[in-house]
């Protein structure tokens, strides 16, 4: 018999804020609900020290694939009765409807997400080694981007999300000099995607300040149509909110770090001088 040992969830320290001197209970009562989880899921039960009952083969589940990995375990084709996992998702719903604890209904709704998803298998080949290699990473950077879209949500495409967010930027409470040219900055540049956009298909850039002033965000100018479309509807998005996210704040960070060292070496030549 092949054999794996998978260790609970890591206890988290932020646990301890939220619960103070009963968060290694709650702790270990989250990793027993997890593990009657799975007994479900796979049509098994959960022996430990407390259920004062001893191993029999019968008490193990079954599943067709098991992934384990240092950061997840992935369980496929779980053998447990669907009636008794119905049953445990409604639970786990009406708990999280009970709870008034945001942590709380968090670890709840990851349960619920665990319990009730499905697992899809991708076959990805090519007649060569390097297609195959080739097919396989668009198809890891397609599951990323699913991912992401997931946990944050998408954007309207074409510049126009960042359009509008130049517009909050406007909102900003600017302390001195130095931080309202930062802020004018940032603004030009979450503005030039579209811009450029608008060069390039070659209508003129008071099409794009039109759309500042629309009701509906999601509102795009779709040049081969030479109308106004809505972006979300007619399939015209960007990257995840996530990605976009990430990239903005790298490319801000990238601006600061080269900004100071700059500013640093022409302090350091004025001594020299």
């Amino acid at each position: 018999m092949k054999l794996c040992f998978v260790k609970p969830p890591v206890f988290e320290e932020s646990w301890k804020a939220v619960y103070g001197e009963n968060c290694e209970l709650v702790y270990e009562e989250n990793c027993k609900a997890i593990m009657r989880d799975i007994a479900i899921l796979t049509g098994g039960r959960v022996v430990t020290a407390a259920s004062n009952s001893l191993y029999i083969p019968l008490m193990l589940g079954s599943c067709k694939k098991v992934k384990v990995t240092n950061n997840e375990m992935i369980i496929h084709g779980g053998s447990g009765n669907q009636v008794y996992i119905e049953d445990r998702c409604e639970q786990l719903s009406d708990a999280i409807e009970m709870s008034t604890s945001d942590y709380e209904i968090k670890l709840l709704e990851e349960r619920l997400q665990m319990l009730s998803s499905r697992v899809a298998i991708l076959k990805v080949g090519g007649a060569t080694t390097a297609e195959s290699r080739k097919k396989r990473k668009r198809a890891t950077n397609a599951l990323n981007a699913a991912k992401a879209a997931m946990e944050e949500g998408i954007i309207p495409g074409g510049g126009v999300a960042l359009l509008h967010a130049s517009e909050e930027l406007e909102k900003l409470p600017a302390m001195n000099i130095g931080e309202k040219i930062g802020v004018k900055l940032l603004q030009h540049a979450v503005k030039m995607p579209l811009y450029t956009i608008a060069s390039t298909a070659g209508f003129q850039v008071s099409v794009v300040e039109k759309l500042l002033g629309q009701e509906n965000p999601d509102l795009e100018y779709d040049p081969p149509r030479d109308e106004y479309v809505d972006a979300v509807k007619s399939a015209i998005v960007d990257p995840p909110l996530k990605l976009i996210r990430n990239e903005l704040d790298d490319a801000v960070s990238y601006f600061v770090s080269r900004w100071c060292s700059t500013e640093k070496l022409q302090r350091q030549k004025g001594r020299v001088d």
